[in-house]
């Protein structure tokens, strides 16, 4: 067993670091977590990997490194040489493994799932952590899963880590290339926090390059090409308190003269991608950015000169936030600081480069959402902060090449709010506002208040490149109402209210909110599940700087909304969702009545004989689209056999299985998915006479559906999705004979008629009433079957059958009107292919049995099956 498990009693530490390559640094255990390992020296090629979970349970820790961390995997090295580098080339690679706190844990210190570091800890001359000249050097750190569960960190949480450390007023930097490549690389993997409390931060994947006391972060020259990707996974977060920020990604880099110096024709990328933050049901005292840069310096934030091109991109992913309250959110971020006064935040001269972009960040707000901050005195105030794109550039701009300066910080930034309304200070730099109405914000209607109220600045910052200015107009509208909102002709709905804010950028020409150009638009949305209404925006308010959404009946009623046969007929989706669920029900009446009920047909009198049965495999149904699924079914039972004509058996079943529907419609296609799963119990019953015989099943239990489609949006704003939970019968009658062509091969012929029905459901999606009808399954197959006996204790046996479906067409009303219907009613044809052995010579009442299945035509798929029995 490799890796670390720590339960109440016990810590155990072990093989939890594998070394791959030549290197040069010493190891020693002071952490829980892990091996802290440090040289002084780099020298080669280090690989750390940890490929086993770290489980705390229950306990309360304290990190004895002097860091005060716990770790999955750690390479750091440390020189205190009054001069010298610690870093002159060569790679550290830091793979973590899962780490897993739960139950009650207290951590008193920070976790971090895959981490490097490099630090000089010599206040001396020209001590360097990274001073590479002529070479090559990289840091790749790439965590695993991160779990919090019912604890508590005293601390942060990173999921991956590079970091580069230079403490020496003399050190030109925590990196200085000359002449060479530097790649700072770490990637996150998902981080995880449950009904647990943070005192600290949450960051996904960071690269650090910080010289405290020195010349600059870092520093390339003589062409040297330096890249720092940081990006991140997904973060859930749910029913928890976070002291601290949360951050997807991020470049940081400080210095005390600059945070950057670039010359020589070198070549700078920091990129910061943000991953799916997912925050639900939790308070974050700090800021939510989903991907940030912070380059920063006292006398200057970055220095660019003699050809030098400096790329600083932050993609924000996504960031969504449900029923919590937060501080500021900024979906993608980029901070150029100088810290003292009247120093230059840029500098550049003309034969540079300077790209700075804050992209393609979609932050997604619903529930009951708060945005706030606390003050020092503990008071909330509303005066939090929402931007797209964030480009925060303090101090001077100073050089010759001021327009080499490329900035975008507006496409592909989008706000989706469906939220309740909020108040924020600031807001900006979204190219497209997407507001949606339901329970949570129906009281805007016709009210003072807008969705969202700006007390401060609303801003639109212009893009700028190489062919020109842009300024930056965003596209604001309401995307659909909730069924539940009782909207009316004529009905307001105030979307944004700006009034007595300043407005920034946009277009300036335009009285009122310039940033939006909307006004004089009409459009139609979408109204509940499948009905419709016209609305118009419009300016008001003091200045014109309310923007208004005005409900106009597009058929001439009053009531507003008119159905929408486009939406009824995408609606299909439902029907599948349910047959999917009744053809999982199926398999097991397949099982019962055909291979449980052959297998217990040479049983002797007056015997017992239990059995297990298990089935998985993956199957697709032609229902005028198609639905694909991979069901495993287990049956478990016994049959008593009482004398040479007649036997009775109880079962009980249960099945278990996911599937996807595929639709394509005049209004796109859409793809959805479940799972679904039953239990219940049965009998089973046979008579023989001769060659003849009759046998029957009766089930009777419970099935459980969920499903959702992310194609399907509601009026709401939300994905379409519904669960149930209903009673399931089913049977089968069969009649059919055996006819011996030798003495080691019988023919079986059968005709069953199999019936199976899922009761009906009724559901409110998003106002409207869903009525799921009974969903039945009535079939008939016919089957021949051969079997042939290789020896005294192995039976193969193959067969063919052939089934057709009359009903398997689910009904299904959404607010009176009829879905059209999924169908698999029409013909399937089955092949087998098996055998039975006694595996024991001398225990010849055990039996183990295989069993492979096809089916083509409605019905496509292949099944493998395994039974166990023992006759007493």
């Amino acid at each position: 067993m490799n890796g670390m498990y720590c339960n109440k009693n016990s810590i155990i530490v072990v093989g939890l670091f594998q070394v791959l390559s030549g290197n040069v640094f010493a190891a020693s255990s002071n952490s829980y977590g892990g091996n802290y390992n440090y040289g002084s020296k780099v020298s080669g090629s280090v690989t750390v990997d940890n490929n086993n979970a770290i489980n705390l349970d229950g306990i309360t820790l304290t990190p004895s490194s002097s860091d005060q961390e716990f770790f999955s995997t750690k390479i750091k090295f440390d020189s205190s040489s009054p001069s010298g580098t610690t870093m002159a080339g060569g790679s550290l690679t830091s793979n973590g493994g899962e780490f897993n706190v739960s139950n009650n844990s207290t951590l008193n210190g920070s976790i971090t799932g895959a981490s490097n570091t490099i630090k000089n800890s010599s206040t001396g001359n020209s001590a360097y952590p990274i001073n590479i000249t002529n070479s090559n050097a990289s840091l790749s750190a790439t965590g695993q899963q991160i779990t919090v569960n019912d604890s508590t960190v005293n601390g942060s949480i990173t999921g991956a880590k590079n970091e580069s450390i230079g403490v020496s007023n003399y050190a030109v930097g925590g990196v200085y290339a000359s002449n060479s490549q530097v790649n700072f690389m770490a990637k996150s993997g998902d981080i995880n926090i449950y009904n647990s409390s943070l005192s600290g931060d949450i960051i996904g994947a960071i690269n650090r390059s910080v010289a405290d006391q020195a010349y600059s972060g870092v520093s390339a020259i003589t062409g040297s090409i330096m890249s720092f990707i940081a990006t991140g996974d997904n973060l859930k977060l749910d029913d928890s308190l976070i002291q601290g920020k949360v951050l997807g990604a991020s470049n940081y880099i400080q210095g005390w003269t600059r945070g950057l110096s670039a010359q020589s024709n070198s070549n700078l990328t920091f990129s910061a991608i943000g991953g799916n933050l997912e925050i639900s049901n939790s308070k974050i005292s700090g800021e939510i950015i989903g991907a940030n840069n912070s380059i920063i310096g006292a006398t200057g934030g970055a220095s660019i000169s003699t050809g030098a091109q400096v790329s600083i991109l932050a993609s924000g992913g996504q960031i969504s936030v449900d029923n919590a309250a937060v501080g500021s959110i900024y979906g993608a971020r980029n901070d150029i600081i100088a810290t003292e006064d009247y120093s230059n935040a840029i500098f550049i001269d003309q034969k540079s480069k300077l790209t700075i972009n804050a992209t393609n960040s979609t932050i997604n707000l619903s529930g009951n959402t708060v945005l706030s901050k606390t003050d020092s005195t503990n008071n909330t105030t509303y005066d939090a902060e929402l931007w797209g794109g964030y480009i925060n550039i303090q101090g001077e701009l100073a050089g010759d090449g001021q327009a080499n300066i490329y900035s975008d910080s507006f496409t592909g930034n989008t706000l989706n709010f469906s939220s309740s309304a909020i108040t924020v200070a600031k807001m900006g730099n979204f190219e497209n506002y997407n507001f949606s109405l339901n329970d949570n914000n129906k009281n805007v209607i016709n009210s003072s208040t807008g969705l969202i109220t700006v007390t401060d600045t609303l801003q639109n910052d212009d893009t700028v490149t190489a062919a020109g200015t842009t300024k930056n107009q965003s596209t604001a509208k309401l995307t659909g109402i909730s069924g539940n909102v009782d909207i009316k002709n004529g009905d307001t709905i105030i979307l944004v209210d700006a009034t007595g804010a300043v407005m920034k950028g946009g277009d300036t020409s335009q009285t009122g909110l310039g940033q939006i150009i909307t006004q004089g638009q009409k459009e139609t949305i979408k109204v509940g599940l499948i009905k419709e209404v016209e609305v118009e925006y419009s300016f008001a308010g003091n200045d014109n700087q309310q923007l208004v959404a005005t409900v106009n009946s597009n058929d001439g009623n009053d009531g507003g909304a008119s159905v929408n046969n486009d939406y009824i007929k995408q609606l299909k989706t439902l029907s599948e969702s349910r047959l999917a669920s009744l053809m999982a029900i199926n398999r097991g009446a397949e099982i019962i009545s055909s291979d449980i009920l052959r297998q217990i047909d040479q049983q002797p009198a007056q015997t017992f004989k239990p059995f297990l049965v298990v089935q998985s495999g993956y199957d697709r149904y032609n229902s005028g689209s198609h639905i694909n699924s991979n069901t495993t079914v287990v049956v478990m039972g016994g049959n008593y056999q009482f004398d040479d004509h007649f036997s009775l058996g109880t079962l009980y079943e249960y099945g278990n299985g996911t599937y996807d529907t595929y639709n394509s419609f005049n209004i796109g296609k859409a793809k959805g998915s479940g799972n679904t799963h039953y239990y219940g119990a049965g009998l089973i019953t046979k008579y023989t006479y001769d060659i003849f015989y009759t046998d029957a099943s009766l089930r009777y239990g419970r099935s459980k559906t969920n499903y959702g489609n992310n194609d399907i949006i509601t009026g709401g704003g939300s994905w379409l999705s519904y669960k149930n939970t209903v009673d399931y019968w089913g049977g089968h009658i069969g009649v059919g004979f055996t006819y011996a062509i030798n003495d080691k091969n019988i023919l079986d012929t059968s005709l069953k008629y199999l019936v199976t029905s899922l009761d009906g459901a009724d559901a409110m999606v998003e106002g409207s009433y869903v009525k799921f009808n009974k969903a039945n399954s009535t079939r008939i197959q016919l089957g021949e079957q051969l079997k042939h006996q290789l020896s005294p204790s192995t039976i193969i046996f193959g067969g063919a059958a052939y089934d057709y479906e009359f009903n398997g067409r689910p009904r299904v009303e959404v607010d009176g009107y009829n879905i059209d219907k999924a169908s698999i009613r029409g013909s399937t044809g089955i092949v087998e292919l098996g055998v039975n052995i006694k595996p024991i010579p001398k225990a010849t009442q055990l039996e183990l049995g295989f069993v492979t299945k096809g089916y083509v035509g409605k019905h496509q798929g292949i099944t493998g099956l395994v039974n166990l029995s023992y006759r007493f």
